[in-house]
């Protein structure tokens, strides 16, 4: 792991063994939060403001597409991309009331 940097500096790289989400928060104050995801591939992305993601490059194959959401969990779906193809896959998360 190297030091933190003050803004305007390189950036901050940490290395990690294994894949895990990591929750920080301020203690201060309650809606200062956020989620560190580490992954063990290239293959990653933040959903847009609708929800859509793009996976781009991949290679062709049969893969497991895991979404995350800090409250509502994970769901999986298996793809196979032949050469060429992309894949529309959609996620559904059940909102729970308060």
């Amino acid at each position: 792991m190297e030091p933190l940097a003050a803004p305007g500096t390189a950036p901050v790289v940490m290395h990690f063994s294994q894949p895990e989400f990591i929750r920080v928060r301020c203690e201060l104050h309650a809606w200062m939060n956020g989620v560190l995801a580490v992954f063990k591939n290239s293959h990653h992305a933040v959903t847009d403001s609708n929800g859509a993601f793009t996976l781009p490059d991949l290679l062709p194959g049969k893969y497991t597409i895991t979404a995350w959401h800090e409250t509502y969990g994970t769901q999986t779906a298996e793809v196979v991309i032949g050469p060429g193809e992309s894949r529309d896959l959609n996620f559904t998360f059940k909102v729970l009331p308060y």
